[in-house]
Order: C-alpha cells, then structure tokens, then sequence
C-alpha cells in the first residue's frame, strides 16, 4: 500500500470514529510529550541502538468508551551506529570504520487506544497501535577511521574523522507501525500526565537505489515518552 493510501485511511478511520455518536463523547485534550529514542537500521550487520531525543505536541479524542485516539507531530532523533574491522596479514595491519548515523523525522503517528480501566478511574492503563508517516529531517554519517600498521616492536597509528551525506542514500520519506502499552492519570479535571513505551517497525525498506546484493533496510525504534495534555472540551 502506498503511504498516502496508508496514511489517508488511517486519517479517515480517526475522523469518522470521532463523529460517530458525538453527543456521549467525553472529551477532546491537547498536550506536549517527550523522551528518550533508541533506534537501529535492521539489515545493517552489526548495527547498534543509537541514543536520542523525541518531543513535540499531541492531540487526543477519548469517547464515552474504552476506545480514545491520538495524532502527534513529533521530532525524533534517529540512528545507528556500527563499525567495520579489516586485516592485512601479509603487510601486518589492521584498518577500523566507524560509523555514526544522525537521521533525524517529524513523525506523524494515528494512534488507537484500548482503556482496560472505566472512565471514573484516574488512573488508566491502555495499549494502542497504529500507523506513522515519517519524513526525514536530515541524515548524515560520522566516519572516524584508524589504521595501524605494525613494524615489528613498533607500530604506526593512523586516524581520520569525515561527514558523509546521507540524503541520496536513503528515501526521504518512511511509513511504520507502531504498538505500546501506556498509563494516563487525571491530575485535575482538566490536566492530565502520561507515561507511554512505543516500539515502532519501518515497513518501507529505505534504500534509495534498490539491490537484491544487498539487505533491506528499514527503522525501528523504542520511544519512553511522557506527557501533558490540557482538556479543550467535553
């Protein structure tokens, strides 16, 4: 399916959900959200969690039921990091690469939540899921090499750093899933506090020039997110 496809329908699920049965709906809120990001591209041997940031706003629509649904605009700090060794025996060296991705999206996220606890409870469990169309920010690599080349007793060590762009390498554009399990509790009766754990699967391989030599690549990330949300209306 295309992402626009994708993300249309997804859209218009939301949409036409939030104008069934209006008059028992409990109430629209908007907020921020924030946290900690680990990412890795699946399908790059070796690739490792890298650290980030996540942050941006959210609005949320809870029906009279269990059922409540979302859409954030979030900024993510994506990435892996990995390393390449190589061996020359017959010169007796050893070269290393190291590879530092910074690729940064807006995430645009339609989330579905479940509400396991009734609506007179301040303290709500759920789990949820949905699609997210992400589009990418930047991206770029930090490369630092080292060479060492061995002369019996004594040895020569080499190291260079440089940027890579990574623009034409992968698509600018991604679409996912993403599924958690999440807390909200009433503070007032118009400020509520969150606390999520998104994990989220790209189904788009991102390469920009496709090779069956080599491995798809596709995001996926863990989001610790936490929240406010201020109630607009009922």
């Amino acid at each position: 399916m295309k992402i626009s496809k994708l993300f249309s329908l997804s859209v218009a699920i939301l949409a036409i959900t939030s104008n069934i049965n209006t008059s028992q709906a409990q109430s629209l809120s908007m907020g921020i959200r924030g946290g900690a990001n680990y990412s890795k591209l699946l399908g790059i041997d070796s690739s490792e969690f890298k650290t980030g940031i996540v942050g941006g706003i959210t609005l949320n629509y809870q029906t009279a039921g269990k059922w409540s649904f979302s859409t954030d605009i979030l900024y993510t700090q994506r990435g892996t990091t990995f390393q390449r060794n190589f061996a020359d025996s017959l010169v007796d060296q050893t070269e290393k690469f190291e590879y530092d991705y910074s690729m940064n999206y807006v995430e645009i996220p339609v989330l579905f939540h479940y509400n396991f606890l009734s609506d007179s409870s301040k303290l709500k469990a759920r789990a949820f899921f949905g699609p997210s169309l992400n589009v990418r920010v930047n991206a770029k690599n930090n490369i630092k090499y080292t060479k060492v080349v061995n002369f019996g007793d004594s040895s020569v060590t080499t190291n260079t750093e440089g940027e890579q762009d990574l623009a034409y390498i992968y698509t600018p554009l991604d679409y996912g899933f993403v599924g958690g399990i999440g807390a909200t509790y009433a503070v007032t009766d118009k400020i509520s506090a969150s606390f999520d754990i998104r994990a989220s699967y790209g189904l788009l391989d991102i390469r920009e020039y496709l090779s069956e030599s080599s491995k798809a690549v596709r995001n996926a990330n863990i989001n610790i997110l936490i929240g406010v949300t201020y109630r607009l209306s009922k």
